[in-house]
């Protein structure tokens, strides 16, 4: 009887090093065929093949320099799609970018190309909160109280959701409301 899980990895007897290596660039590219990948990510790949520490390091070092592996460029990337697809705050973002291993100062930098993509003086931080809002209210959700909650649920700090009812002309509720 077989046992619910993973299968166990089947790894190849090797008589060369070098054959090692061809090994485990190939599964490291098998694994970025299908979408981008963080380094946190391919390294834990990597690892679930036993590949070795040095090794592995070659591999990340390849995909690195032929650009397959490229943390700022998926950071980019994450923060456009869920901007656009998922309408998700900032605080939320970096949370799950953090998650896959991408580091503070790359997320800011990644942030700081997305406003400079924007028009002067556009705060993407609102202008996701207000989207967010105004997609919630058309599917028929335009009770006030449910409104801020899903904000807040979000990521949406509270002087971002007291702007957008401003701007969506809702009574905007004192902080002990709340």
């Amino acid at each position: 009887m077989r046992s619910k899980g993973k299968k166990p990895r089947r790894i190849p007897e090797f008589t060369q090093e070098s054959e090692r290596g061809e090994f485990y660039r190939g599964k490291a590219l098998y694994y970025l065929e299908f979408k981008m990948r963080t380094e946190h990510e391919v390294r834990g790949y990597l690892a679930e093949w036993e590949c070795p520490p040095a090794i592995m390091d070659e591999v990340i070092l390849f995909l690195e320099e032929y650009h397959y592996l490229d943390d700022a460029r998926y950071a980019e990337s994450y923060i456009r799609q869920e901007r656009t697809l998922k309408s998700r705050s900032r605080r939320d973002i970096t949370e799950r970018l953090l998650s896959r291993g991408i580091s503070r100062d790359i997320i800011t930098a990644a942030f700081e190309q997305e406003t400079e993509d924007m028009e002067p003086g556009a705060d993407p931080e609102l202008i996701q909160a207000r989207n967010a809002a105004e997609k919630r209210m058309r599917s028929g959700h335009t009770d006030r109280a449910k409104l801020i909650s899903f904000l807040q649920r979000k990521g949406f700090s509270y002087g971002i959701i007291r702007q957008v009812l401003e701007d969506l002309e809702f009574e905007v509720p004192d902080m002990e409301e709340i």
